[in-house]
């Protein structure tokens, strides 16, 4: 027998169905797994972040610190630029037969002519007689003989002039800083003129004696100690640096000439009040 369906109704036959069993379902046992892995994942963020967090801000901590501490040597640098300048600047009006002087800065009034008057005037006569003993003499290039004879008469000369500049001192001094020591103290001062306080030089230091550190002790703490006279020894101790041919731009130590840096000692006998007398 023929079929007796139409074409059309044998297009419109039922598809077949698909088996339940073949979706995913989630069984009990990855119904209790699914929380407790979301909660050991978010407590792992929750150890991982706040640790993450803390290195960063010990790290930028440490660079704050670092940048600071460039800057405060950048600023201590320009501080002592801005000063060897404004030095350089009168040495060369001194040069010329003048002498600058700012508005404001008071007058010396003692004789810086005599070497052991002050510190600078020490300075400008080792200068003076370093030009005049080594000024002719060739010095070559390094470890060349010329080089080796120029050295060996500077330590020559360093020696001579430690012993021709040996002389008493009396020096008004400003006390910048002082330092207790088990000992004693440790005293940063600054010669300055009597009469004007002028600045006579750059600050030096000073360890004091056991002695003269009583006297100083009983002293400060009956009145103020800014000001006050040193009397003792100046002693010349220019250092050979054979690194050091010029003076560069911030010049510390101040060189003397080629090779020589400048620098005393000073053997304290008393420091005393303006005024009083020792005993």
């Amino acid at each position: 027998m023929a079929d007796l369906h139409s074409p059309e109704e044998n297009h419109h036959s039922p598809r077949p169905r698909v088996s339940q069993e073949s979706e995913f379902t989630m069984t009990p046992s990855m119904t209790c797994r699914l929380p407790i892995m979301l909660i050991f994942a978010v407590m792992q963020l929750g150890l991982i972040a706040p640790h993450a967090a803390a290195q960063n801000i010990d790290e930028l901590r440490r660079e704050n610190q670092r940048l600071r501490a460039e800057l405060e040597e950048k600023v201590r640098e320009l501080e002592a630029a801005q000063s060897r300048i404004a030095e350089l600047e009168r040495a060369l009006a001194a040069a010329h037969g003048e002498r600058q002087r700012d508005d404001d800065e008071p007058e010396v009034t003692i004789d810086e002519s005599v070497p052991s008057a002050s510190p600078r005037a020490l300075r400008r006569a080792l200068s003076q007689d370093y030009a005049e003993t080594l000024g002719d003499q060739e010095i070559g290039s390094a470890d060349s003989r010329e080089r080796n004879l120029y050295m060996r008469q500077l330590t020559r000369w360093q020696a001579a002039a430690a012993r021709k500049y040996r002389s008493p001192i009396q020096w008004h001094v400003r006390v910048d800083r002082e330092h207790q020591t088990r000992t004693g103290y440790d005293l940063r001062l600054t010669a300055i003129d009597p009469e004007s306080h002028a600045e006579l030089g750059d600050p030096f230091d000073l360890t004091l004696p056991r002695s003269v550190a009583r006297r100083y002790e009983a002293m400060r703490e009956q009145t103020e100690t800014t000001i006050l006279v040193l009397r003792g020894t100046l002693i010349p101790a220019v250092q050979v640096n054979p690194e050091r041919h010029e003076a560069g731009a911030f010049d510390s130590p101040r060189l003397i000439g080629p090779f020589a840096e400048f620098g005393f000692t000073i053997e304290p006998r008393s420091l005393l009040r303006v005024g009083e007398r020792a005993e």
